[in-house]
């Protein structure tokens, strides 16, 4: 594994693939990002690293999930359970999978019914996804409770300036995959409006390693947003997304005390609403938005086909009301504020017991931004947060960068996370998981970096150094794992296993980034990242161990050729070192490198044809223990676009 690391990191330095559009774009089609600071702002005057995939990047890449294009980011890990549609986690500097805040057109995301209140990015694909945006750190003073190791964004289609936008496509693939989507964006008189639909039906491959059964997976897809502006300073804002997802499962079998072909399967229905007013003033310097917003989760798991009820039943919503302010007070000097209540609902039930248990969360925050002139930028922020369960709590953030040149800048940030237990993990009791005793996970974290835009543009570097270290990460096991925690095992209903605070834990590493265009149409990037992320708890058995499912070496390049008559060819690969799958570190995940094909032809005006081949040398890889992944695959398909 050392040896490839060597071998790809002498053939291209590292780089993200936003540094791409850099390269390939004029400067005023810079991407406009929102992770930073909750605003709409140039990627450029972001302080924090932010990872980017635009549209036209994600078109590129072409594969038809959202881990499979966030995995090429760096500081990030995937694990996934399986095909499309297996549970996937994604980790942001060796944070667990479930302290990721995920937002989908602004709308908070997060699963309250699963156990760790995470999102599964397994279901979630890249259908009309018009940007991605992977915030990397700690950022509760923005995002509130969830954000301890960053934040996910991702933007659907979107009207702009450029009027009638039709997008469609259809793919076939490998497995019996077939996709196809359509969307429509555009704007007539005071309303601007986007809508679309998606349709994704794959028969997959068995989830279970050692299993033969194939296991699929079929979604229906709708999103929709308008901006009404009938009155001059005010515009209503409506969005919407809808997923309705079937898919096989495999999972653990006490018959062979592993993960077996099981012939069960979930069904599962996502909805995500927001209805607000935005009202600008003062010649738009100060602006005021003011909204609903609601995330809805209904989840149903069978044991066969055969079986009419339901086996286990969950039922998830988060409601939040927020007001934000945005205050252009002077020259130089802006002023973010406001105010959010965000509520959680639980509901769920099996044969043996049932849970409903909700709790809530109030907010403030306010954040100053200060730009004397186009070299400075300082940002510095509070948010505090009430509780219902666990009271009060406050996070502070400050950041900020310098242009030593034209062609140079550095930067820096401190940055809090808080996060509080899931209402699984505090109430379920009936179950025998619940821990009431558990304390809130916090967050610090560190970061410096530079970047540089050397040869007239065409050789883009950046460098990262970041450090955080959790405290009261949550945890499961057995009470073997808390040496001085004897408790967690007073009630013979966790003896299997229950959650629990570790006292600390730490993650460091580096992020290096490049991207060069040595020839007019040739790009070439990479990105690579070094993490060390580590239980040192002293009260923990597992102290010193590496935390699980992150590797500590990572490393994405790509090289594309895009001819002048629009025709594309493309080469990427991403290498992975080996991790371990628990926290014993007695389960090894082996490394693995994955190289791809890519192909686009134009067909006219309107029309094009694209192909790509993954894992092209079919390499047999686990990112979760006892998990299948895909080997070679390959698809085909027509892109239409007005």
């Amino acid at each position: 594994m050392k040896r490839y690391l060597l071998l790809a990191s002498a053939a291209a330095l590292s780089s993200t693939p936003s540094f791409a559009q850099d390269v390939r774009d004029d400067s005023d089609d810079e991407a406009i990002i929102v992770t930073a600071l909750g605003i709409e702002q140039p990627q450029s005057d972001a302080n924090v690293a932010i990872g980017v995939l635009t549209e036209d990047q994600i078109e590129r890449q072409g594969t038809a999930t959202v881990i499979d294009q966030i995995a090429r980011l760096p500081g990030v890990s995937i694990s996934r359970n399986g095909p499309v549609g297996g549970f996937a986690g994604v980790r942001i500097r060796g944070a667990e999978a479930e302290q990721t805040r995920v937002l989908i057109d602004g709308i908070a995301v997060n699963d309250p019914s699963s156990p760790g209140g995470g999102f599964d990015f397994g279901t979630l694909l890249s259908t009309n996804i018009q940007q991605l945006e992977v915030l990397r750190g700690a950022n509760s003073t923005t995002w509130g409770n969830q954000a301890l190791g960053g934040v996910v964004s991702i933007q659907t289609l979107a009207p702009d300036d450029h009027g009638l936008n039709v997008q469609a496509l259809a793919e076939y693939g490998s497995h019996d995959s077939k996709r196809a989507s359509i969307g429509v964006a555009d704007q007539r008189g005071p309303v601007a409006f986007a809508f679309g639909g998606g349709y994704y039906d794959t028969d997959g491959i068995s989830a279970a390693a050692n299993g033969t059964e194939a296991d699929g997976m079929r979604q229906y897809l709708a999103h929709g947003r308008m901006d009404i502006s009938f009155a001059a300073p005010v515009t209503v804002e409506l969005r919407g997304f809808y997923a309705h997802n079937r898919v096989d499962l495999d999972g653990y079998d006490f018959t062979v005390n592993g993960i077996a072909d099981l012939p069960a399967y979930s069904t599962s229905q996502q909805a995500n609403g927001y209805g607000g007013l935005k009202i600008s003033l003062l010649n738009d310097e100060f602006v005021s938005r003011i909204g609903y917003s609601i995330a809805d989760y209904n989840r149903d798991n069978f044991d066969n086909e055969q079986t009419r009820d339901a086996s286990f039943k969950a039922r998830g919503q988060t409601e939040t009301i927020a007001y934000k302010g945005d205050w252009t007070v002077a020259s130089g000097h802006r002023l973010l504020f406001g105010l959010e209540r965000e509520t959680n609902r639980l509901k769920t039930a099996d044969a043996w017991s049932s849970l409903t248990a909700s709790n809530h969360d109030d907010s403030a925050y306010a954040q100053w931004l200060f730009q004397p002139d186009d070299r400075v930028n300082l940002v510095t922020g509070v948010r505090y947060d009430h509780h219902s369960d666990f009271g009060g709590h406050t996070n502070f953030s400050a950041s900020g960068s310098y242009k030593i040149s034209p062609a140079l800048r550095i930067k820096t940030s401190f940055s809090e996370g808080y996060k509080a237990p899931t209402l699984f993990q505090l109430d379920d009791s009936a179950g025998g998981y619940g821990n009431p005793e558990l304390a809130p996970e916090t967050a610090r974290a560190f970061d410096g970096g530079i970047e540089a835009r050397l040869l007239d543009g065409t050789l883009i570097l950046g460098a990262t150094a970041f450090t955080r270290t959790s405290k009261n990460q949550i945890a499961f096991g057995d009470c073997t794992m808390v040496a001085d925690k004897p408790q967690v095992c007073l009630d013979g209903n966790r003896q299997w296993g229950t959650y629990f605070n570790l006292t600390k834990t730490r993650a460091n590493g580096i992020e290096l980034e490049a991207t060069a265009q040595p020839i007019p149409n040739l790009v070439v990037t990479a990105n690579y990242s070094l993490l060390n992320a580590k239980d040192i708890s002293a009260n923990s058995v597992t102290n010193g161990n590496r935390l699980a499912r992150r590797p500590e070496h990572s490393l994405n390049s790509a090289i594309s050729y895009e001819h002048p008559s629009g025709w594309m060819i493309a080469a990427d690969m991403r290498i992975v070192s080996d991790s371990f799958d628990d926290a014993y570190n007695g389960v090894r995940l082996d490394g693995y490198q994955l190289f791809g094909l890519r192909a686009n032809v134009p067909v006219g005006q309107y029309l094009s044809l694209f192909g790509r081949v993954e894992n092209l040398t079919d390499v047999r890889y686990q990112t979760a223990f006892g998990y299948n992944s895909m080997g070679r695959t390959a698809s085909v398909g027509v892109r239409a676009r007005y």
